[in-house]
């Protein structure tokens, strides 16, 4: 008997059980045509990632992170004239993109300059989203090396991932053999009886350093701005995107976006979308780096039973060269920095004509100097009025002291009889200082242009001068437990800064003149942390000022 009860009890449980199942399937899956099952050699790892995939694409929209292993991953190779490039099977995405031209440091021996820039394998650029954790899935993959050396030549590499009677993701990169550009066609196919809602989002990820600021007339400092950018509009917005990161802001119209630093880019271009969104994230921070990323978003779509989404991204990473980012088509070239946006149409062609005088120097240390000649030969005329008008100040002094000390309790009789003065001399009291004013804005627009300018990176001049884009490095100095780094541009510069004060014409007080002296110390220690294209262009300006000098001296 009890054997009996217990199998009764036995039976009505797995009535139960079949009760149950019944009713989840009947009113929790109707609708959903559930895909067969498949035989090993699918672990049980890759069925939960299946599992997790599926049920996001058919939830809420999210974008995660979190890692998916399954079957191992493998490195795909690209290489090109310009560029090697590692991808990896785990979700189509890129480990490293290096340019053969460009080094990380100015030493030739040292690695190429790398353009992905993560902590680790985890957070890869060209992740792929649409609504769900597809960016760490195993692709297949139709070739695993890919070489383009001959002119003109291109090729492809696919990589696509397949959710059986449900879902396909291709990701298809093509290449050229002689350009930093690559297209990528995105293909999302439905595979199912049902749509599939979602919002397709192609990301970027890289690390930065912290604490690197500084710089002068809105250069940003020695490394320039590092981080977000992207073209929203008309506008290359920076700094904007990374404020107050720890709230998700969106973007609309946004026709390009990624990473950059002083001298390089990574951008995602959209070509099929007119209507884009952007999503920054700050994904880690440390007290060295920094994790962030800028994803593209797409308008939310629905992809009908058996119809699919195509994509097309134009991808450039490399430097940023002004005609090689502007025949991208997309205002690519505004990302190029050029200080303050008034000066900006100055630099411009300062930079067109500095790259002209390279290109029958083959150095551009020579070109900066012959740049300065030129336009010290353009702004002579102004100059020599300038400086015979401080001539004539300097003869005046006596009187105009004279006549302060005469009026020192009358200050409106004192400024009429300056004036008088000035008359009947014949002099402008401005006439020293407007030809030196209009002069300013070139000076400044030259100081920014050479100062962000890709051509001058780890460009030698000569001798001990290997890297005009960067401080001179000959020895250091212990010092009070620092070292002291030795430089003689800037020295020699301070020097000529002494020597072209002592022939300028003193104005003003005699306060005034005092600290007039202390000059070339302060422009000293500005420039010692300056590039050394800057303090060679500066030095070339000082001697050929004491040169004028001395010839309009010698004339009056």
């Amino acid at each position: 008997m009890e054997g009996n009860g217990m199998e009764k009890r036995a039976l009505v449980a797995a009535v139960l059980c079949l009760l149950v199942l019944f009713l989840y399937q009947s009113f929790f899956l109707k609708g959903k045509k559930k895909p067969p099952q498949q035989e090993a050699p699918i672990e049980q790892i890759e069925r939960e990632t299946i599992k997790e995939t599926k049920e996001a694409l058919l939830a809420p929209e999210r974008l995660v992170r979190t890692p998916s292993p399954g079957r191992p991953a493998e490195d795909v190779k690209v290489e090109t004239n310009l560029f090697t490039a590692t991808f990896t099977t785990a979700g189509g995405r890129l480990k490293d993109w290096k340019l053969k031209r460009y080094r990380e440091e100015v030493d030739p021996n040292s690695e190429p300059l790398n353009l992905v820039s993560t902590p680790d394998d985890h957070l890869l650029p060209l992740n792929l989203y649409f609504s769900g954790p597809s960016s760490e899935v195993i692709y297949e993959v139709d070739k695993k090396f890919l070489n383009l050396y001959r002119e003109g030549e291109e090729g492809s590499i696919v990589f696509s991932w397949t959710l059986p009677e449900f879902l396909r993701i291709k990701k298809e990169f093509v290449f050229f053999a002689d350009i930093y550009q690559a297209e990528l066609f995105v293909t999302i196919e439905n595979l199912s009886e049902s749509p599939l809602r979602g919002r397709l989002s192609l990301e970027w990820i890289s690390q930065k350093e912290q604490g690197k600021k500084g710089g002068f007339f809105g250069s940003g400092g020695a490394y320039g701005y590092v981080g977000p950018v992207a073209m929203i509009g008309e506008k290359v917005e920076t700094k904007d995107l990374t404020k107050n990161l720890k709230e998700t802001k969106e973007y609309q119209n946004v026709r390009w976006a990624g990473f950059e630093d002083k001298y390089f880019i990574s951008a995602l271009i959209p070509r099929d979308s007119p209507s884009m969104g952007l999503k920054v994230e700050k994904i880690s921070e440390e007290k060295e780096r920094v994790v962030e990323s800028t994803a593209l978003l797409h308008p939310r779509v629905v992809i009908a039973p058996q119809r699919s989404l195509e994509q097309r991204y134009s991808l450039y990473f490399g430097p940023k060269d002004k005609k090689l980012l502007e025949s991208l088509g997309v205002g690519l070239d505004k990302a190029i920095n050029y200080g303050w946006k008034v000066f900006e149409p100055i630099a411009k062609p300062l930079i067109s004509v500095l790259n002209i005088f390279y290109s029958f120097t083959k150095n551009y240390g020579l070109a900066i100097i012959i740049l300065t000649v030129l336009i010290k030969i353009l702004f002579y005329p102004l100059t020599q009025k300038s400086f015979q008008s401080m001539q004539g100040m300097q003869k005046l002094q006596p009187k105009m002291t004279a006549l302060r000390e005469k009026y020192k309790d009358d200050k409106e009789k004192l400024n009429r009889e300056l004036m008088q003065l000035y008359r009947t001399e014949k002099i402008n009291p401005l006439g020293g200082c407007l030809p030196m004013l209009l002069q300013i804005p070139v000076f400044i627009a030259l100081y920014q242009a050479l100062w962000n300018s890709i051509e001058l990176r780890h460009t030698p001049f000569i001798w001990w001068i290997n890297d005009l884009s960067a401080p001179e490095d000959l020895f250091s100095i212990p010092l009070f437990g620092y070292n002291l780094p030795f430089r003689v541009l800037p020295l020699i510069m301070g020097v000529t800064m002494y020597l072209q004060q002592k022939m300028t014409p003193t104005m003003g007080t005699s306060q005034q003149a005092k600290m007039m002296q202390w000059m070339p110390i302060f422009f000293t220690f500005l420039f010692w942390g300056f590039p050394s294209g800057l303090v060679l262009y500066w030095l070339v300006n000082n001697v050929l000022t004491i040169t004028q000098q001395y010839f309009i001296r010698k004339k009056t």
